[in-house]
């Protein structure tokens, strides 16, 4: 009977520690899934809207800083870090993505003479280059399919204006209200013409 007993007593001993084992894991496992949930993040497509995804920020050579898009296909330019440049030259690609979207408030203030745009890229985001007061130059690719509000806002010195693709398609470019604000009426140099620039 004694060893009927010691038996029993042996088999719930080792139930008990098995489930202290299994709890003690999962406890483990918590901060692993706390910190996956904490990588989501409102991600600007570049058109001055946000949408959550599991996207974190990104950077290379502490210069520029990228967000990868919602979709997990291409990357949208952040902000940099490095000011000192008058004329930045932002990568087409970066970890084998295109970077197709210069995300809001993006170069707001700086002092930067020109800037070198992505080959690929479609939109610029709300007040993206707002109060650029030295900005002299810019020029598009032909793959520019959005300029948000007040992207050139106060730029006062910017007197060239040059676009890669046609006159029909630079006419194709939703331009959201007062993107030019502040800006004289000045000329869009296309591949295969001129055409004004008209601010709204």
């Amino acid at each position: 009977m004694k060893k009927i007993i010691s038996i029993i007593l042996f088999s719930i001993s080792i139930l008990m520690l098995s489930a202290c084992s299994n709890t003690g894991t999962q406890k483990q496992q918590n901060p692993t899934n706390n910190a996956s949930n904490n990588n989501n993040s409102s991600t600007d497509t570049g058109n001055g809207s946000s949408q959550s995804s599991q996207n974190t920020t990104t950077n290379t050579d502490d210069y520029y800083w990228f967000k990868l898009s919602s979709d997990g296909k291409s990357y949208y330019y952040w902000k940099r870090t490095n000011t000192e440049d008058p004329n930045p030259v932002i990568p087409s690609t970066y970890e084998g993505l295109p970077v197709t979207g210069i995300l809001e408030r993006a170069f707001n203030g700086s002092s930067i003479t020109s800037v070198k745009l992505p080959d690929k890229l479609e939109k610029i985001g709300r007040y993206a280059f707002t109060n650029c007061q030295s900005l002299t130059a810019i020029t598009f690719p032909k793959t520019l399919t959005f300029i948000g509000d007040s992207a050139f806002m106060q730029c006062y010195k910017l007197a060239t204006v040059r676009f890669n693709g046609t006159i029909e398609e630079w006419k194709k470019v939703t331009r959201e209200s007062s993107c030019w604000v502040d800006i004289k009426t000045i000329d869009v140099i296309c591949s295969d013409g001129t055409t004004t620039l008209v601010a709204k």
